[in-house]
Formats: C-alpha cells, structure tokens, sequence
C-alpha cells in the first residue's frame, strides 16, 4: 500500500503508512527503506540518511541502503564517504550496476 501510494506521488499518505507498518514490524527492512525513499522525496535527506545508516547497521548486506546513502553523501558533500557507500554495496555484489554508475559519477565529478 505505501508503495503504491509513493508511487501515486502521495508521498506524506506513503510516509504514514510505512509509519503503520514499521510499528507493527519496526525492524523490517524493506518498510524502512521505503519510508527512507520516501522521506528523500519529501525533501526531508537528513531523516533518510540516517534511516540508511540505521538499516546498514541492522542488516549489512542491503545493498540498496548502501547505494542511497552513497547519494545522499555525495549531496552532502562529503565525497570520501559516499564512495565507502558505493564500494560497500558493491563489495556485497560486484554486478550491482546502479553503484557502478553512481560511483562513476561520483569520481567523474571529483
């Protein structure tokens, strides 16, 4: 549901759900990295980078999370670390092309 609702461009509805969802089931990874994505799409990046912080701390080896916080980082600025993201995503799989891409990117514009 709050997929379809983020999806929908019902971001604050989306945001409520998840809520919904992490109080039944605070440590689901899956809801929390939905609630991170949708909390970028509002804007709110700070809240979102320390959602992924808290899911790499949780459970490692999602390498989405990773990929995100590599995002955010950079918009952040701090380079260093957004690299440290993108190489542990790909430390967890090598074929994961989306952190390619962004890391590219990332050393593209150092």
């Amino acid at each position: 549901m709050a997929n379809l609702l983020n999806q929908k461009g019902e971001n604050a509805e989306a945001l409520k759900a998840f809520n919904r969802a992490l109080e039944i089931d605070p440590d689901y990874t899956y809801s929390q990295y939905g609630k991170a994505m949708v909390l970028e799409d509002l804007n709110r990046d700070k809240e979102a980078l320390e959602l992924y912080e808290e899911i790499n701390r949780t459970d490692p080896n999602y390498l989405c999370s990773w990929n995100n916080k590599g995002i955010l980082l950079k918009k952040f600025g701090n380079k260093e670390m957004a690299l440290d993201s993108y190489n542990k995503a790909l430390e967890i799989d090598p074929s994961y092309t989306l952190a390619h891409y962004n890391k590219g990117l990332l050393l593209r514009d150092w």
